[in-house]
């Protein structure tokens, strides 16, 4: 608890250590991933490829080579691997991920992305989608921050709210889909979907349909979990809301 209250209260960080890296731990991974995930939506936008459709896919796959190999370098000179052929390899495995996760955004054309990186109530840094804010937005009477990966568009409904995991899928082990179902906050598990769908109907001001898990890599399948966000989605959100301001103020958290 005490270390949750330096980290999350106080936003306190431990010191960068002076090592190289040798290969790319699952953190680090994750983090260059979404930088990747970032800049490639940016340069679709620049290159007014948005919305997709099945006559860009060639397009779409050159623009995650090109970008992948500038932040590549960038990268490397900025972490400094130790053992070239341990960070080349984790380097392709992640560039083959970018690629079938840019090709399925091609393949489900009816959801457009519209937003990435939305950012709410943190310090700026770059890579934020110019429609983040500044403070804190307001939840049923709770003030959040933080930052959404991913918000799509559908061609004729709503808003889904993307949250890309690069680790492995905590509901699917072994080949087979868990008994707990990722219904609502998947007994606490899970909080990002219903959390993000509010925030962006918040931001918005447009109905959002769905929160969602999707975990954007190969050795998960590419698999996705979405909450529906209904009216009892949201009285389960603000039971969550409500119970988590609770534990903090008496200290059981």
């Amino acid at each position: 608890p005490y270390r949750f209250y330096l980290k999350a209260t106080l936003r306190l960080r431990p010191l960068d250590a002076d090592e190289t890296l040798e290969h790319i731990d699952p953190r680090t991974f994750g983090t260059l991933f979404h930088e990747a995930q970032e800049r490639i939506f940016r340069a679709l936008q620049a290159q007014d490829l948005l919305p997709l459709d099945e006559e860009d896919r060639s397009q779409v796959e050159d623009t995650v080579h090109r970008v992948f190999a500038d932040c590549r370098l960038v990268w490397e000179e900025e972490l400094a691997p130790a053992v070239v052929d341990v960070w080349r390899r984790d380097l392709e495995t992640m560039r083959q991920d970018l690629q079938g996760w840019a090709q399925r955004l091609v393949d489900e054309a009816d959801w457009q992305p519209i937003h990435a990186e939305l950012a709410f109530g943190i310090a700026q840094r770059t890579g934020l989608d110019e429609a983040s804010r500044e403070r804190p937005v307001e939840v049923q009477g709770h003030w959040l921050r933080g930052a959404i990966d991913w918000v799509e568009q559908h061609l004729s409904r709503g808003l889904r709210v993307v949250d890309h995991k690069t680790g492995r899928d905590a509901l699917y082990v072994d080949g087979q889909r868990r008994s707990m179902e990722l219904r609502h906050i998947a007994g606490g598990h899970h909080l990002q979907p219903l959390l993000y769908a509010a925030v962006t109907e918040a931001i918005t001001q447009k109905h959002v349909e769905s929160g969602g898990l999707y975990y954007c890599r190969s050795r998960s399948g590419f698999r996705r979990y979405e909450v529906v966000f209904d009216d009892e989605a949201k009285g389960v959100l603000l039971d969550v809301l409500q119970t988590s301001i609770s534990a903090v103020q008496g200290g059981r958290l």
